[in-house]
């Protein structure tokens, strides 16, 4: 899809509402959309690949966020400088105890640790009245707490001045500069500065309403640059679908006109996304909602809900507290940068240890036996689709007949089941007798732990399929797209193949909208059980 052309300043924010185009209400980009396919992420995984990037953070946040800890830093030292100042005893005695340098660094390191615990770093706490000024507290407390921990452990003799008092008065100065920030960028986003770029889903009265709030207020830092009109379908469905109000009805405003369509991925990239606003008529409980809300996420785009439809299932909600909307902002926990870091190292280290402890083990003896068993191929690699929709080669150990994939079409055409798009056989007679073996106990999977060094698989996660089995997933089902495919999965310690195909789908979405790191090793290990037993594995 061709980008429309886009105004920008030197922070990578768009500026649709200072300048508007010739046409706002109707990009070029967009002009030929009038007619778009209905909702359905399935429905063009080329575009899904196009419109994969995450979208732009602003410069300005990371200059923000460096000012603030800087500002964090410089706090709790001059606080220590006029305690000891006051008290230069305190000095002395800690001196006595250990390297004034190496105290700071750690009294700084737990003060910075704590702020980020309680959250005095989220993305709007600045603007969202006075739950900043607790986390400061809590920040404090927890400071003394872990200085009086470290002192008690290592016996140390630190005077209470640096352990108990400078933290004190570093939160009552804390307060005060966190005031300040927050009346500085206030001021600045009156001015249309440091504002992230919105784009509004909801009915077209809804969006109307907020729109007119938002231009009257700029408290929650949202700059609106396009409306996406929904309705409900009707007839008792859950479901929305585009609005017939075209850009004419939202002519009032310097803003963009977005269908509600397949293409929505893209079509927010284009016009630089950062927020998606959700107003009204979209039913928490729908399967497009869910669909819709972990899009939004894995492409880091962030979904904010106006009270009247926020409740997303498995999102952590959290309330931005402004007298001039009630707006609740949800994320899902695996979306964040620190939870795909450690999922990442999850990976690497069970994957690594499995290569080289199960490995010689298990992988060369299963070898030799295919290779003595029909002097065919011992590995057999398959293109299969993984995060975002991008193909890549998944690795097995062979355990069918080397002609099995020219076989599958007309088996499944015998058995009926050619309209599965998860084709299992029970006495499947592609499967050589080795094969039965490794594939019993999921030796033939083992070679998998090299696509997830690679990255392109993870240990946890929806296991991958055929290009073609992808193509018949439903707009719900096709979530799974946005995380990378795992070589286990809950399925699979719950029936494995004995379970059906409804069964096997809600345990997936259950487990991108639910992921923990607790939940993928536990997992793991339930595997190894499920493994052993061999039930429900053919």
């Amino acid at each position: 899809m061709e980008e429309s052309s886009l105004l920008g300043n030197a922070d990578g924010d768009t500026t649709y509402a200072s300048q508007p185009c010739d046409n706002p209400t109707m990009p070029p980009s967009f002009a030929a959309q009038r007619h778009a396919k209905p909702f359905n992420l399935n429905v063009s995984f080329a575009d899904i690949r196009h419109g994969a990037h995450k979208a732009q953070i602003p410069r300005w946040r990371y200059l923000f966020m460096f000012a603030l800890i800087l500002e964090d830093l410089a706090v709790f030292l001059f606080s220590l400088v006029i305690c000891f100042v006051l008290k230069p005893e305190s000095y002395i005695t800690l001196s006595a105890t250990m390297p004034t340098w190496l105290f700071m660094i750690l009294q700084c390191g737990i003060w910075l640790a704590a702020l980020g615990g309680c959250g005095a770093y989220q993305r709007h706490i600045m603007t969202d009245g006075y739950r900043i000024y607790t986390m400061i507290l809590n920040s404090a407390f927890i400071t003394i707490v872990g200085s009086g921990y470290l002192v008690y452990m290592f016996e140390l003799s630190l005077p209470r001045t640096a352990v108990i008092e400078a933290p004190a008065l570093a939160a009552c100065l804390e307060i005060l500069m966190r005031w300040g920030f927050k009346q500085y960028i206030l001021r600045i986003r009156n001015k249309g500065q440091c504002l992230y770029n919105t784009v509004i889903i909801g009915s077209p009265q809804g969006i109307i309403d907020n729109l007119r709030m938002l231009k009257s207020s700029s408290v929650l830092g949202y700059r609106p640059i396009a409306v996406c009109p929904v309705v409900n379908e009707g007839n008792g469905s859950h479901n929305f679908t585009a609005a017939v109000e075209g850009p004419v009805y939202f002519s009032e405003f310097p803003v963009r006109f977005i269908p509600f369509s397949s293409d929505i991925a893209n079509d927010l990239h284009a016009v630089n996304t950062q927020i998606l606003l959700v107003t009204d008529t979209v039913a928490r409980d729908s399967e497009q909602m869910r669909a819709l809300s972990l899009l939004m996420e894995s492409r880091g785009i962030e979904l904010a809900f106006t009270v009247s439809v926020a409740d997303v299932g498995g999102h952590r909600l959290h309330l931005r507290d402004s007298s001039q909307l009630q707006v609740l902002s949800a994320s899902l926990p695996q979306y964040s940068y620190p939870a795909a870091i450690l999922k990442r190292l999850y990976d690497i280290v069970v994957s690594a240890a499995a290569l080289i402890v199960i490995g010689p083990l298990l992988i060369f003896p299963a070898a030799l036996a295919i290779k003595n068993e029909d002097n065919g191929p011992v590995f057999y690699s398959q293109e299969r689709i993984g995060k975002d929709g991008k193909p890549f080669k998944i690795f097995k150990l062979r355990s069918m007949h080397v002609n099995a994939d020219k076989m599958a079409q007309e088996l499944a055409e015998q058995t009926g089941k050619n309209h599965e798009f998860i084709f299992k056989l029970k006495d499947d007679p592609r499967i050589t007798q080795v094969g039965k073996t490794i594939r019993k106990y999921s030796i033939d999977e083992l070679p998998q732990f090299f696509n997830v060094l690679k990255g392109d698989m993870s240990i946890v996660g929806p296991r991958p399929h055929l290009q073609k089995e992808v193509q018949k997933f439903n707009t719900l089902y096709s979530t799974r797209l946005l995380v990378k495919p795992g070589i286990t999965v809950p399925w699979q310690i719950s029936g494995r193949s004995n379970l059906t195909q409804e069964l096997s789908e809600q345990l997936d979405v259950s487990y991108i909208e639910n992921w923990s790191i607790t939940g993928d090793i536990v997992i793991t290990l339930k595997t190894a059980v499920a493994i052993f037993k061999a039930v429900g594995a053919y």
